[in-house]
């Protein structure tokens, strides 16, 4: 049997129907009575955490509304409101989508509510501001006159609903999930958040605590999903399904099937499509676990893109990719279908749409593609070697710096700091590279800085300052001027005094300080004084500032 012949569009979703009720009466309780609603769904790796959540896509289409998926790259932790940048972004595209609707003269939809209301939220400053981390906002808060004037001769609207799936959740910040949260001018809000049980952050429990009581202080309603593994009964259906054969006739295939994945949705469908693929129904081609299975399938020339394009994150661009690929020294090189070495963007497209239809990738706005689960890109990081992966990690990175340059990265400036920070550190004090990256991530703090991230810039900062030399004041003083300062600001925000004093202090000790860089320390140092009650010490702080 082929991969063409299996019916994948018989495939629903299998031994989750309380779920499902679940999530449908929350989501009526959202749309018709104003509620307001936090979903933690929470899971083993492959159990269908997200499938789930996507089961709110046809109702809210229904309800006039839209359902946005984000994701909080396992890769690129640090990179400041990733998951809001891919659910925003697909909130955009929906928006344009329509825009487009309209010019042509067909649908009736609710454009022009729904642009005015993000320009009046948000204010256009705001949104030139946004746009740096979402470029296709702009283009939302652009409506023509003849948008405008077709919406007019429409009937009024009904209310825009929304709801928000984060997947990942264990590498989302608390701050975050907590403002949309505590946002109370927000009735009608259903926010759904899905993490691993089984790979659990070391804040997860304190994090989901936390959250839990706050939501409760403000009169949010909370669900609690927990998804196990699959019955047995339900992964025989599902695969009856797939093959499109009684359940009575595939019993023996399916013990055998359940046995091996333990019932994890995930497993069970890239374990169907590794049998289809082979041409086989035999169970010598199961070697134990998902990763290992694709490794294998990764050994096929085009898909041997794929572990490069894994260190650049969960999503990757296409510019990104070709600089990549058509510019790295190797002595494997890659090569394409054909045999051919891979060294050209058209070369590069094709392998890309070969791992698209291999299911390796997905397509999405902006000529961007994703890896379709977690498991899909740590298997092609696994095929490049644990020992090996920092090295690729750095060479990566540095391709991209000294291509690009480090003015011209725009958003890239997260993940290329992220992949040269680790071999940084093992660089010999004082080498001009190691310094080139202190100072790259000097710049990924000030820009999570604007984007008010300062959790995410705080790390930024901490990693360039291990990267500097202890004399660091006398070599490189503008460079710490603004390191101390602005790491002092982030501490700051983040309610950290005692660490902001400190570098508070570093400033203050150095006499080439200009006045106005020590009257913005002082500035801090009052603030913090005032937050902590310390009245008298925050007068004298605001004496010196005069």
């Amino acid at each position: 049997m082929s991969l063409q012949k299996l019916k994948w569009s018989r495939v629903g979703l299998y031994g989750r129907k309380t779920e499902v009720e679940q999530l449908g009466n929350v989501l009526e309780k959202v749309t018709s009575g104003g509620s307001r609603t936090l979903v933690l769904i929470d899971g083993a790796s492959g159990t269908g955490k997200t499938a789930l959540a996507e089961q709110l896509k046809e109702p809210i289409k229904r309800a006039q509304g839209f359902l946005v998926l984000g994701k909080f790259d396992l890769q690129q932790m640090r990179e400041p409101f990733s998951g809001i940048k891919v659910a925003m972004d697909q909130l955009c595209g929906y928006i344009l989508a329509l825009k487009e609707e309209l010019r042509s003269g067909t649908g009736c939809h609710h454009l022009v509510t729904l642009s005015e209301n993000i320009i009046k939220e948000l204010g256009k400053e705001n949104i030139l501001l946004l746009s740096n981390l979402v470029p296709s906002l702009l283009q939302v808060g652009a409506m023509g006159p003849q948008e405008t004037q077709q919406n007019k001769q429409q009937e009024t609207p009904a209310p825009v609903g929304g709801s928000e799936t984060l997947d990942q959740l264990n590498f989302a910040f608390r701050t975050l999930v907590k403002s949309w949260i505590g946002d109370i001018e927000n009735t009608s809000l259903m926010i759904v958040g899905c993490f691993r049980s089984n790979e659990a952050h070391k804040d997860l429990d304190e994090m989901t605590q936390d959250i839990e009581v706050f939501s409760l202080e403000r009169n949010s309603e909370i669900l609690k999903i927990h998804l196990g593994d699959l019955d047995q009964e339900s992964a025989q259906a599902f695969i009856a399904d797939v093959l499109n054969m009684d359940p009575d006739r595939i019993q023996s295939l399916s013990d055998i099937v359940y046995h091996k994945t333990g019932g994890k949705i995930f497993y069970l469908i890239h374990f169907i499509q590794s049998l289809a693929t082979a041409g086989l129904l035999s169970f010598q081609f199961w070697i134990g676990n998902v990763v290992d299975l694709m490794k294998q399938k990764l050994q096929s020339n085009s898909a041997a893109i794929l572990p490069k394009a894994a260190c650049l994150g969960a999503r990757f661009g296409f510019d990104a990719i070709c600089i990549v690929i058509n510019n790295q020294e190797s002595a494997t090189p890659i090569l394409d279908s054909s045999g051919e070495v891979i060294n050209t963007a058209t070369q590069v497209r094709q392998a890309l749409q070969e791992c698209l239809d291999e299911r390796f990738l997905e397509a999405c706005p902006g000529d961007v593609f994703a890896f379709p689960h977690d498991k899909v890109q740590e298997a092609a990081l696994a095929l490049l070697g644990e020992k090996a992966l920092p090295e690729i990690r750095f060479a990566i990175g540095d391709l991209l710096l000294t291509h690009l340059g480090g003015n011209e990265l725009g958003n890239l400036i997260f993940p290329v700091a992220n992949l040269m920070s680790e071999k940084a550190r093992e660089m010999p004090i004082g080498n001009l590279k190691r310094k080139e990256i202190a100072k790259l991530h000097v710049r990924a703090g000030s820009m999570a800085m604007n984007y008010a991230a300062f959790e995410a810039a705080t790390k930024y900062f901490e990693t360039a300052m291990e990267l500097l030399p202890e004399d660091h004041w006398s070599t490189d003083f503008e460079l710490s001027l603004t390191l101390f300062t602005s790491a002092a600001e982030t501490q700051c925000c983040i309610g950290n005094f005692s660490k902001m004093k400190g570098y508070c202090q570093q400033v203050l000790n150095e006499p080439k300080s200009p006045a106005s860089t020590q009257t913005h320390i002082y500035g801090l140092l009052a603030t913090a004084a005032f937050t902590e009650e310390n009245y008298n010490k925050a007068i004298d702080f605001c004496f010196l500032i005069v």
